[in-house]
């Protein structure tokens, strides 16, 4: 059985029948304004190996310490509306 990147590039099979919908989530301890520039990109870049679209992100800057996303003022509420509208796009 090829694998994925055999099954797509020398066998010319698509991966999925319809384009699936990436989303990309991750957490900085910085605050610089490039913190999430080359995650970002090398996500972008595994998205389209895999023939995913590069649909949306949250990025939340300034998060160091363990469990400290749950202070975070919106990420638990910026998540949960990525979710939904995720869902009710697919259900449209």
């Amino acid at each position: 059985m090829p694998g994925l990147l055999g099954s797509q590039y020398v066998l010319k099979r698509r991966i999925a029948a319809e384009k699936r919908k990436g989303v990309f989530i991750s957490v900085g301890g910085t605050q610089f304004s490039d913190t999430f520039e080359h995650a970002t990109a090398t996500v972008k870049n595994l998205f389209l190996v895999i023939d995913v679209k590069y649909w949306a992100e949250l990025l939340f800057p300034g998060v160091d310490r363990r469990n400290e996303i749950k202070e975070h003022p919106t990420a638990l509420k910026d998540a949960y509306l990525l979710g939904r509208r995720l869902v009710e796009e697919e259900v449209k």
